[in-house]
């Protein structure tokens, strides 16, 4: 469509959105090398919030490398919007430093202020992953506020940070599927699966499939080394005339 995208990412993705088109540059190092550990204890855990939890302070201290980096290289650049994932504290951060449009992208579920989608998880966890979050709340708030002074801008609760407002919100997901979906404004738009043509090469049989009723089973990043849970869920659907 005529824009020119620079994209930040981890180095592990470059490549591949390379093939985009995009002008794609590596996030910090020593950011990635603390979020490989995070997520490496974090598959050893089983996704537990609680393991998330404790490390919190410190993922705060990787958003800030990564923001100071960015703001560093693109100190003479001019951006007319900043895209970023509803997670990603830095690309907040610099829309508004740099005072420019933020859209948010929701890659599942989009988080309302006046939905109590997340309070209702929230309330969900364990005790003691609560009791985790309240233990830390003090350092945070200090963080929190240490940020605020040196970017000069207002940052919300970074225990509810998937509540900071953007001004414009893309959903990957239907609005049918969207919990209290009513809530959502014009400036949330539902677009659906993120589907786009590969540009790579694979070996991936993709003759079995076509005319075939198809089961996709995958579980994210964070869980994906589970493979009784694909083992059950084969057992479960082997009778039935689809391929999984």
């Amino acid at each position: 469509r005529g824009e020119n995208i620079t994209y930040y990412t981890s180095d592990i993705y470059i490549e591949k959105i390379k093939k985009t088109g995009a002008n794609v540059r590596s996030i910090s190092q020593r950011a990635q090398s603390f979020m490989n550990e995070v997520m490496t204890q974090l598959q050893k855990d089983g996704g537990r919030s609680g393991a998330l939890i404790k490390h919190l302070p410190k993922m705060i201290d990787t958003m800030e490398w990564v923001t100071d980096e960015i703001l560093a290289e693109i100190k003479d650049e001019h951006f007319d919007y900043v895209i970023y994932d509803a997670q990603s504290f830095s690309g907040k951060c610099i829309a508004d430093i740099k005072n420019i449009p933020a859209i948010c992208m929701w890659t599942t579920f989009a988080s309302h202020p006046k939905s109590n989608l997340f309070e209702e998880m929230r309330k969900q966890m364990e005790r003691k992953v609560l009791k985790s979050m309240e233990e830390k709340k003090a350092e945070i708030t200090k963080k929190k506020t240490k940020l605020e002074q040196k970017y000069g801008i207002k940052i919300p609760d970074l225990l509810q940070s998937m509540r900071w407002e953007a001004d414009f919100h893309l959903v990957f997901t239907s609005r049918y599927f969207q919990p209290d979906a009513d809530l959502f404004e014009d400036e949330y738009l539902f677009v659906g699966p993120s589907i786009a043509d590969r540009q790579d090469e694979t070996d991936f049989p993709m003759s079995e499939i076509v005319d075939n009723k198809v089961v996709y089973m995958a579980l994210g990043t964070i869980v994906n080394n589970k493979p009784e849970l694909y083992k059950l869920c084969i057992e479960a659907l082997k009778d039935l005339d689809l391929k999984i």
